[in-house]
């Protein structure tokens, strides 16, 4: 029996940085992430991976952001719009995360980074960030 295709991205898995930047995503997670990828900032120092259309509503709440006070729009200045980097997979399933993001989230070249998959979205965390979140310590 096949293996149904899911909906959501969902799961964990924990691959290497590559020497070049880039990250393997889960098979299982790339069909749900077609064409233009948005990889952004998060406050608690991961990344985040959104499809287009995903993305649209995050800038929605951006927006309503933006409209507030200067310490919002600093914030926004930090994790928005300058801290976006546009991507798509290449044709082996990986994405590349430029310097300015990887030293966001404490992730360093030829190390393990946790791909996990958050319903709507992916995040990326260095495994140390993600052990601590759970609870355990890293390998």
């Amino acid at each position: 029996m096949p293996d149904p295709q899911p909906k959501w991205l969902v799961g964990t898995a924990f691959n290497k940085l590559d020497p070049k930047g880039r990250v393997f995503l889960p098979v299982k997670m790339r069909s749900l992430l077609p064409g233009t990828l948005y990889l952004i900032k998060h406050p608690d120092r991961c990344l985040r991976l959104y499809t287009e259309e995903m993305y649209s509503t995050e800038v929605e709440e951006q927006q309503k952001i933006l409209a507030g006070g200067r310490g919002d729009r600093d914030r926004m200045r930090v994790i928005g719009p300058p801290a976006i980097e546009v991507c798509v997979l290449d044709t082996q399933g990986r994405i590349v995360i430029p310097l300015q993001l990887r030293d966001h989230a404490g992730l360093q070249l030829e190390d393990t980074v946790v791909v996990t998959g958050m319903y709507s979205f992916v995040e990326f965390w260095s495994e140390e960030k993600f052990a601590a979140i759970q609870g355990a310590p890293a390998s």
